[in-house]
């Protein structure tokens, strides 16, 4: 590109058009305006530096926790009624980490010290809890892929506020919080399993109890049923014993009646024997009544009138004949003690039936040891492996200070650039159309 000559012969600077473009005029116009450039570099650098004083630095302490070790559970499986393995038990401690309720629960604990709402309502509680301390809060797993896990899964907690320290206490607090949460479910499944083993045990010992004592009423059944049958045999065979004994006695009153008219026609008002009252009746036929009556009972009417009136009159005025059997005492004795039977009153008063249950020993040892297990101490079960605990550090996550300075110095060169390139564009349209070529 040449120079044009105006008239009066001074020279002019040719405009460039779309298709003239000379770069290296181009840079040194740019060179030119190089203060420009420099200028506005600094002054973006001065303002990302007064925004980086001026702000307030934002933390991130992170807790890191990995799986439990297998051991860690001997104490849950201890009685066989969970089977829980250091994945699951993680998982579960995922879980409860990733739960609003647990999340929430931090937020409550820490709300005062976080944004100083102490007199806050149910709305403005929610409102910072969702749009405040849920987008600080950091809840990563890493060590998984899809389906396949390349290294041991961890769980990240970090917490984002000015405060290092409170936030290292907040991402420790809701570490704690979910390993306390995932152990007290485990724990309470286990609690759960173990009292519904203690319930079966018990209702079988309280079955076996009943069948017991089902069986024991109906001993006690049969037993009444045979004393009852008995009683019945025994009370015919009083009544019988009775009815046979007052038939006896009013024959024997029969018999007495009999013998006293015989005394009283005979006159034998004493006792006497056939010998004298042969002697009386016939003296010279006495040897023969005597050899012929010596060995035969004697008559009734021997014993005379006055004793037989005294008998005829005690059979007479008697009222009972029992003691004149002495079966009827027997059977009266054996009817006392079917009336007290002691084995039916034993049984009747038996309330304890599981001291006799078979088994129970077995099954009492085995309920024993289900109680002392819910009583045990399972605060040392592990859900979560703690492997690196939030601390308050000095590292900022934002601002990112290189970061933005880097950005600032190269925002701020090209914006320099950008307005050398108009000032550039400014001074070539101030400058005067050249004049037509007079040469031609």
């Amino acid at each position: 590109m040449s120079d044009r000559k105006l008239s009066n012969g001074a020279a002019v600077k040719p405009q460039p058009t779309v298709d003239d473009i000379d770069l290296l005029e181009l840079c040194g116009d740019i060179w030119s305006h190089k203060v420009a450039v420099l200028l506005t570099a600094l002054g973006s650098l001065l303002l990302a530096t007064l925004y980086i004083l001026l702000s307030r630095p934002i933390y991130q302490p992170v807790t890191t926790l990995r799986p439990p070790m297998s051991s860690d559970f001997v104490l849950l499986s201890e009685v066989g009624q969970i089977d829980i393995s250091a994945d699951e038990a993680f998982s579960k401690f995922v879980f409860e980490a990733r739960s609003l309720d647990t999340q929430r629960s931090v937020y409550l604990r820490f709300r005062d010290r976080l944004y100083g709402t102490e007199a806050s309502t149910n709305d403005s509680n929610e409102h910072d809890f969702l749009h405040d301390f849920i987008p600080a809060l950091e809840v990563k797993l890493t060590g998984i892929s899809g389906e396949s896990v390349f290294i041991e899964p961890s769980l990240r907690i970090g917490f984002s506020c000015t405060n290092s320290s409170l936030c290292a206490e907040v991402a420790n607090a809701l570490a704690e919080e979910a390993r306390m949460r995932a152990r007290a479910s485990v724990v309470s499944d286990v609690n759960a399993k173990v009292s519904t083993r203690i319930q079966v045990l018990e209702s079988r010992l309280e079955q076996k109890a009943h069948i017991l004592k089902v069986s024991d009423q109906d001993i006690i059944v049969q037993l009444q049923e045979a004393d009852a049958l008995r009683k019945l045999e025994i009370e015919d065979q009083i009544a019988a014993l009775k009815q046979k004994a007052r038939q006896l006695r009013e024959d024997r009153i029969a018999e007495i009646k009999e013998a006293l008219r015989i005394a009283e026609s005979l006159d034998i008002p004493e006792p006497t024997t056939l010998q004298i009252l042969a002697k009386q009746h016939a003296p010279s036929a006495s040897v023969s009544v005597s050899a012929d009556l010596s060995y035969a009972t004697e008559p009734l009417y021997l014993r005379g009138t006055r004793l037989l009136q005294a008998e005829l009159k005690a059979l007479q005025s008697r009222t009972s004949d029992l003691y004149t059997t002495p079966e009827v005492r027997d059977l009266q004795a054996e009817l006392y003690l079917l009336e007290r039977n002691r084995r039916i009153q034993m049984l009747e008063a038996r309330d304890n039936y599981t001291a006799l249950a078979e088994g129970k020993g077995a099954l009492r040892s085995e309920i024993a040891e289900l109680r002392a297990y819910l009583d045990k101490d399972f605060s040392q079960v592990d859900m979560a492996r703690v492997d690196q605990i939030a601390v308050a550090g000095t590292n900022a996550i934002k601002p990112r200070k290189g970061l933005l300075l880097a950005l600032a110095l190269v925002g701020g060169t090209f914006f320099g650039l950008a307005i050398a390139l108009v000032m550039i564009a400014v001074e070539n349209r101030r400058q005067p159309p050249p004049a037509a070529d007079t040469a031609q």
